[in-house]
């Protein structure tokens, strides 16, 4: 199989809020040919560049997601990548880390224990669309 030539277009962001502000945002492209997505995370407030420039390919069945930690002390995300059957190491910033496995239907159930509440949400089925946690 030859290797795709990647021509990357825009095709839309997904919002970020949490308790009505927003907090980030992602933006989504896809290559052309292939139909691949990429994704580049925005934070708000964060004006630093990123730490790889580029389009980043993703493994084989994987998929770009956000994972969601909220407790009581506030939320987080984080732009990740999952494919099903596999896992998901996470560090909670509020408290302990979690491990996490990943469903046939992209849901994520715990390993052990984790002292705060997680959603998973895939990208492409949030495209120019609003995760609200």
């Amino acid at each position: 199989m030859t290797a795709c030539k990647h021509q990357p277009v825009y095709v839309g962001s997904v919002n970020l809020v949490h308790r009505r502000d927003v907090v980030g945002a992602v933006d989504v492209w896809m290559c052309s040919l292939c139909k691949e997505l990429f994704c580049e995370e925005k934070r708000w407030g964060v004006t630093e560049p990123q730490k790889e420039l580029g389009f980043t390919s993703i493994e084989g069945d994987s998929k770009w997601a956000i994972l969601v930690c909220k407790s009581e002390k506030g939320a987080d995300w984080s732009l990740t990548t999952v494919s099903t059957g596999g896992t998901l190491n996470h560090k909670c910033p509020y408290s302990r880390g979690a491990v996490f496995k990943v469903t046939e239907d992209f849901k994520i159930i715990t390993e052990g224990t984790a002292s705060n509440e997680h959603d998973l949400y895939l990208i492409e089925s949030y495209i120019n669309r609003t995760i609200e946690f």
